[in-house]
This record gives C-alpha cells, structure tokens and sequence, in this order.
C-alpha cells in the first residue's frame, strides 16, 4: 500500500444500540470504539490521511507513506454526532457525502425504506 491512496467508506458510525437491527438488512453498524482502533491501527502504520479536497491539489502520499481517505455515505446524523469525536481526537479529516434527498425530507429514502421494512417484519 505504500505509495498508493486507500478510500475507507463507512457507512454509519453510532454507538446507539438500538440502531444494531440495521446489520440484519446488511447495513454495517460500527461503533466508534472499532473506528478509532482501525483509525489509531493506521496510523502505528504511518498512514497520511488525506481529503479529496488534498487529491483534487495534487497531494498524494510519497513512495514510503500509505495514503489513506477517510469517508461516509449517506450523511447520518451519527456520523456526524459521532463518528467526528472520533476523527477529530485523532487530528484526521475526513468526507462526508450527503444525500440531499435526506435534508429536511419527511420520506425515506428507498433504500433506508427497505432497511425499515426488514425491521418492521423481524
């Protein structure tokens, strides 16, 4: 990996035990203790976290650093509520990507839908 970017997509971080269900329709939950072992695991390694906004620049990690980014999809509220404590105690930026359809909507989105379906039905 040295040399190289690696892209980290977490989908949601929250240590609310009540959102575990979401695993049983595939959606991984992790909790922010597993995300900062990953994250402090990286950096034992000499990991260089870096933004899209760095790579957009021209940064990259040199021939000896890994290069890692760190990412979110879908804009849960835990990763911001959560998963930042985290990224921020350890001094690394990330991305979050959010799903406009999720601001201020009063529908799910059909994927999240499923996802409560499943719930529902268990």
């Amino acid at each position: 990996m040295r040399g190289k970017v690696l892209c980290l997509l977490y989908h949601l971080v929250s240590d609310d035990r009540q959102l575990d269900w979401l695993a049983s329709g595939g959606l991984p939950v992790m909790h922010s203790d597993e995300l900062y072992k990953d994250l402090r695991f990286l950096s034992g390694l000499g990991a260089r976290f870096f933004t899209l906004d760095d790579l957009h620049r021209g940064e990259f990690p040199s021939t000896e650093e890994i290069g890692v980014v760190v990412s979110f999809d879908d804009g849960f509220k835990e990763n911001y509520t959560t998963a930042l404590d985290v990224l921020e105690s350890l001094g690394i930026k990330s991305v979050l990507f959010q799903s406009t359809g999720m601001i201020d909507g009063d529908q799910l989105q059909w994927e999240h839908g499923l996802y409560w379906q499943l719930r529902t039905e268990a």
